[in-house]
């Protein structure tokens, strides 16, 4: 994606694996070139394992990178940044400002919500003043996922709510001034 500033009316569905990637990374305090702005009320990304899919195909192996994913300013109360059905890789994307969490990772097979994110990854990520959490990770098929140099800043809720099944790992992340407080 050239740089430039977006503007996405509905949420965007990814429902095969591809390679989303903007033209230079979100890095410390600038924001990054390229700027997906979404609309109030819905989910920015949304990446789809086979069973949440309306094609019946997954995007399992989805990369998203060196993106700016600000919400658009409003009263809206849903939508979250980015939400993971299947498993993806994050790296070097911004999430600012969403009415629910700023990343939000929910899978249990056979049931709702539906999908399989096991191995999720993040990498040098931010998940800044989003109005729940800035990661939300819930489920039986949720574990073995990474996240590295991710910070959750000033967000209302916890700055990492994990209640995965088997457990993730996190390695020198970053959590401060969240309302509930650091890691759940």
């Amino acid at each position: 994606v050239p740089s430039g500033k977006y503007y996405l009316s509905d949420t965007l569905n990814i429902e095969r694996q591809i390679r989303l990637i903007g033209a230079d990374s979100p890095d410390g305090n600038a924001i990054g070139s390229t700027q997906m702005v979404f609309a109030d009320g819905k989910n920015g990304i949304e990446v789809h394992e086979y069973r949440t899919s309306s094609s019946g195909k997954g995007a399992d192996g989805t990369e998203i990178k060196d993106l700016y994913l600000p919400r658009k300013n409003s009263v809206s109360t849903s939508g979250h940044g980015i939400y993971l059905h299947a498993e993806a890789r994050l790296r070097s994307c911004l999430i600012n400002g969403f009415a629910e969490d700023g990343i939000h990772i929910e899978a249990t097979s056979g049931s709702s919500p539906n999908g399989n994110v096991n191995r999720w990854q993040i990498d040098s990520c931010r998940s800044m003043n989003n109005a729940a959490n800035g990661l939300y990770v819930n489920g039986a098929d949720v574990n073995a996922g990474v996240a590295i140099r991710l910070d959750c800043s000033g967000n209302t809720e916890w700055g990492v709510f994990d209640s995965s099944f088997l457990g993730n790992t996190y390695v020198g992340c970053h959590t401060a001034s969240n309302g509930a407080g650091a890691y759940k």
